[in-house]
């Protein structure tokens, strides 16, 4: 499999505001001409102006579609989420557009986070998602879902070589975002190409720190908490080797996987 690069875009959002937001992405993206895939921040469209959702997220198509003429026109990848309607509300959906333009099944984030009353608004999804992209199998969680490591190792057991993840993880636990996108690399052998928000949100701050995690742990690109993009080149190679030298796959016990608390 080819090595490929990515783009994680980071960028600070006007909450509600979908037009002005995706033109400032698609001007940030712009200037890392020739990545294979652009990565966007969670909901870099709308923010969490969750209480409109439901307004915002009749958007979604319409965006999805724009970005797929962008894809084409660009002959690159975007992958990220928005707002978008589902099973009779709206869900936080997780996309990847391929570079010929069409969208690939969406992923309703499963795990909710309460104190941004995402299970006020959201509807959530039902299980993970692979995506088998011209890049190779890509696996992707959404911000809150990567410090859930059983959900995480699923994904890893796929055979994904990279975990996509877009972000808007706020200021009191950057340092949580940047160890748990290094452990989620370690346990699963692969690339973890974390894309987080910055700037002032309503109830926060967010600082960014968008990151590339190699399958051995290291970062290999990264983000202070300014705008801007980072390239990074993946390579699926070290995945597979990282998973044969340290075979964790083939030697844990399936049945001890099992969360469920030991009495």
């Amino acid at each position: 499999m080819r090595r490929w690069t990515a783009a994680l875009v980071q960028m600070a959002l006007a909450e509600g505001a979908v037009d002005r937001n995706l033109d400032h992405a698609l001007d940030l993206a712009a200037g890392e001409g020739g990545a294979d895939l652009v990565v966007f921040p969670e909901l870099f469209t709308t923010g969490y102006a969750l209480e409109r959702a439901a307004e915002l997220a009749r958007q979604g198509p319409g965006t999805l579609e724009l970005l797929g003429r962008w894809a084409r026109s660009s002959g690159v990848r975007v992958a990220g989420t928005l707002l978008h309607p589902w099973a009779g509300g709206v869900a936080n959906a997780a996309f990847f557009v391929e570079a010929d333009g069409r969208v690939l099944d969406l992923y309703p984030k499963v795990h909710r986070f309460r104190p941004m009353d995402e299970h006020r608004y959201l509807e959530a999804g039902t299980s993970p998602r692979v995506w088998d992209t011209s890049l190779g199998r890509l696996a992707v969680a959404v911000c809150y879902d990567l410090r859930f490591p059983v959900f995480c190792h699923r994904l890893a057991l796929s055979g994904a070589v990279a975990l996509v993840v877009p972000a808007e993880w706020p200021r009191p636990r950057t340092r949580h975002w940047e160890v748990l996108l290094e452990a989620r690399a370690v346990e699963g052998a692969w690339w973890v190409l974390g894309a987080n928000r910055v700037g002032e949100g309503r109830d926060a701050r967010f600082e960014g720190s968008s990151r590339v995690v190699d399958p051995w742990g290291r970062v290999v690109a990264c983000l202070g908490d300014d705008e801007g993009a980072i390239v990074a080149e993946v390579d699926p190679a070290l995945s597979a080797e990282a998973r044969t030298r340290i075979p964790v796959f083939d030697d844990r016990v399936p049945a001890l996987d099992d969360p469920s608390p030991l009495s």
